[in-house]
């Protein structure tokens, strides 16, 4: 019987296609599909145009909201001039709504946009509290500050002279302590102390002319050198004052040697001599407004 050759293959079993290759190349925007590329991208953009807006007002809705808050929380610390409870108060009242308001928006690109313009702000609030804070200490210091000056002025009107000494010392002692405090500088302090001698030499000048101690009165009105603080305007008005009251008790004065001359009293004095020497103060010498 005849033998049957057989065939011996020579490479591996495949399962790939044989390719022919061209150089012929496809554009992805030849195709009718590919027409419809730009509307889709234009649509695509203006969807996330569209909720990056609706996002962003959300976020300032809710800023807003805090916002509100934060105003309310100021304005309840505005007169605390202990700045540390101030800060505590503020930023418990603060983180408190804050959290709120966060625990309550879901979307997080919402509460990101929302705690970025929070933390951006934050500094700008507690900047507005300090000050408000450092503004009522300063209050609070004028007020008891002022208390105290009114205090020592009103126990000078009554004390003796070896009082008023040192009852000026203090007020002016009082006067550079604030000054140093509140660094107010020599011209605002120079100023104080000026109107705290001024306060003090007018109540001086008063109280001589309650007392009806005219000419004593008037001898420290014409002592210009030693009352230099004291204004021009000022002198003249208790100069006027002095000259008014004297007038006044000289017409009194007058009436009642009158009286006393009808009962047959003193008629060796004329009744104008008579009232001039019990009020004429010693070495004063008051003229009209005319000069004469």
């Amino acid at each position: 019987m005849p033998k049957i050759p057989t065939f011996a293959a020579r490479g591996r079993p495949t399962a790939e296609v044989g390719s022919i290759k061209t150089n012929l190349k496809l554009s992805p925007t030849a195709t009718p599909a590919a027409a419809l590329l730009p509307a889709a991208k234009a649509i695509d953009d203006y969807y996330i145009k569209q909720r990056n807006l609706e996002e962003k007002t959300e976020a300032n809705k809710k800023f807003f909201e805090i916002q509100n808050k934060v105003d309310e929380t100021q304005e309840k610390v505005k007169n605390d001039f202990n700045q540390d409870n101030a800060i505590n108060t503020f930023n418990t009242d603060y983180n408190n709504f804050k959290n709120q308001i966060l625990s309550q928006t879901s979307n997080k690109r919402v509460k990101k946009l929302l705690e970025t313009k929070l933390d951006i702000e934050y500094p700008q609030y507690l900047l507005t509290v300090k000050k408000n804070s450092r503004n009522a200490l300063e209050t609070e210091n004028l007020s008891t500050h002022n208390s105290l000056q009114n205090t020592l002025m009103g126990k000078h009107y009554l004390a003796s002279k070896e009082e008023r000494v040192n009852i000026k010392n203090q007020l002016i002692n009082n006067e550079i302590d604030f000054s140093n405090t509140w660094d107010t500088g020599k011209t605002a302090l120079d100023k104080s102390i000026n109107a705290i001698e001024s306060d003090l030499f007018i109540t001086d000048v008063e109280k001589d002319i309650d007392n009806k101690n005219f000419g004593k009165a008037l001898s420290l009105l014409k002592d210009i050198e030693s009352s230099k603080f004291l204004d021009t305007d000022k002198r003249i008005e208790l100069i006027e004052k002095v000259q008014t009251e004297f007038n006044k008790e000289l017409s009194l004065q007058t009436l009642d040697n009158i009286f006393l001359l009808g009962f047959g009293e003193r008629r060796s004095f004329p009744p104008l001599c008579l009232a001039y020497e019990r009020t004429q103060p010693q070495g004063i010498f008051l003229s009209n407004p005319s000069g004469h």
